[in-house]
């Protein structure tokens, strides 16, 4: 079917495009106020917002404030719940991390406590804890950096927490731990090496490790949200981390996990299905709540809201039937709604009107000319294909990196392989 169509072919699309160009930063940017064929307006896609998504985030509030302690709870077993597991499920582009992000701002804005994320990806599925490893490193970096205030004392808290054989577990698979950790610790752990039978025996240890370290996080940050992205990747090992760090009974800290993965990559046999169903039956026993969150597709009034926020100046009737039309060909899919009129814009499909200080179109030439397709996913793929021929191997070299990189070593991969930096196509 169409929808089928449409949800199978968003990863690759989003992978290779909206992820590369994130990831890509300085390097490759595909501008999203790009002038378009037959206006001199320009229109910025990124000023809309989260539309659609107020429930959600009102929610996500709710389990922030009642972790935090920000509201009273009318059960007093409710009340001694410090603990918040939250699970956002929807289609690829669907908007689950930009939903979660609302939480990360609503905490720099109050200076409450530290929002961390770590996310799992396809080419690395393999690779135990390493959505977690992320998470944990991203925290360090926060640390070292003093992006964090009042870190005065964290690297004694987490040296006295660790024993030293406990730390060279983590520092084996977090390199970064090392920074955080005093010089008595490090010494205990230099010329020690960790092979892959003494970690994989030392599993009871090293879920031991994560738990002490959290603790101290949660304790000195309090409270900490640790935000796990694309759970639908990661493996049996990390699923059963967070089962062990959301059910520690002795962390009497603030601790938020929040999760989100693509629903329509899970089903009643995947491994997260089955840890979702065991986490809900394990929560009242060990304390803490659990709160599911369906991030939707765009129906037609977030299509309509999304259209009126990019062009501020529109006629009714006339976007109510370019609404019904994106929406026939996008499946209400966020990204692609937005991609389908980046799209409509970049080709000069719609105009602004200078005498009347509106935006226009003609919604029959707008039909005919996406008429090749059912839906957007192709029209991204023939956009891409118009890129130049070192456009498209820089995304390639990108892709092959993974869901996030650091620009450096893209462009030392670029370099490798003798290509040199485009100058028609450099940002």
């Amino acid at each position: 079917s169409d929808k089928h169509t449409a949800s199978v072919s968003a990863q690759s699309v989003k992978s290779s495009e909206l992820r590369d160009q994130k990831s890509a930063g300085s390097k490759m940017r595909f501008d999203d106020d790009v002038s378009s064929k037959h206006s001199t307006v320009k229109l910025g896609f990124d000023s809309t917002g989260l539309v659609g998504r107020e429930k959600q985030t009102s929610t996500l509030r709710a389990c922030f404030d009642r972790m935090s302690g920000e509201i009273d709870s009318e059960s007093p077993q409710d009340g001694l719940r410090h603990k918040e597991l939250v699970l956002l499920s929807g289609e690829s582009g669907s908007g689950k991390t930009s939903t979660v992000k609302t939480l990360e701002s609503h905490m720099l804005e109050t200076k409450m406590g530290v929002f961390v994320e770590g996310k799992f990806d396809l080419n690395t599925s393999d690779e135990p804890y390493s959505g977690i490893a992320k998470a944990i490193t991203a925290t360090c970096q926060k640390i070292t950096s003093g992006d964090i205030s009042h870190v005065d004392g964290i690297r004694g808290k987490i040296s006295n927490a660790l024993h030293a054989e406990e730390a060279q577990l983590l520092i084996h698979l977090v390199p970064g731990l090392a920074d955080i950790i005093s010089a008595d610790v490090q010494a205990a752990t230099v010329g020690r090496e960790i092979d892959v039978g003494e970690l994989e025996n030392g599993i009871e240890r090293l879920k031991h490790a994560f738990r002490l370290l959290i603790r101290t996080f949660c304790g000195h940050f309090a409270p900490m949200v640790l935000f796990l992205d694309d759970l639908q990747w990661a493996d049996v090992s990390s699923l059963q981390m967070i089962d062990y760090l959301i059910s520690d009974t002795a962390n009497e800290s603030s601790l938020m996990i929040v999760g989100a993965y693509r629903s329509d990559e899970v089903d009643e046999n995947s491994l997260l299905h089955n840890k979702i169903l065991a986490l809900r039956d394990k929560s009242v026993t060990y304390n803490f709540q659990v709160t599911e969150v369906n991030i939707p597709l765009f129906d037609i009034d977030d299509v309509m809201a999304t259209i009126k926020a990019i062009f501020l100046s529109v006629d009714e009737d006339d976007s109510t039937a370019l609404a019904e039309l994106c929406l026939k060909r996008t499946l209400g899919n966020p990204y692609f709604v937005l991609e389908f009129l980046k799209m409509l814009y970049h080709e000069g499909l719609v105009e602004y009107n200078n005498a009347n200080f509106i935006w226009t179109w003609n919604l029959g030439n707008i039909e005919d000319a996406t008429m090749s397709t059912a839906n957007v996913v192709i029209l991204l793929q023939d956009r891409m294909r118009r890129l130049s021929k070192y456009a498209q191997m820089y995304l390639r070299c990108a892709a092959y990196l993974g869901s996030t990189f650091r620009n450096a070593t893209l462009e030392l991969v670029w370099k490798s392989h003798g290509m040199p930096m485009m100058i028609d196509d450099k940002p």
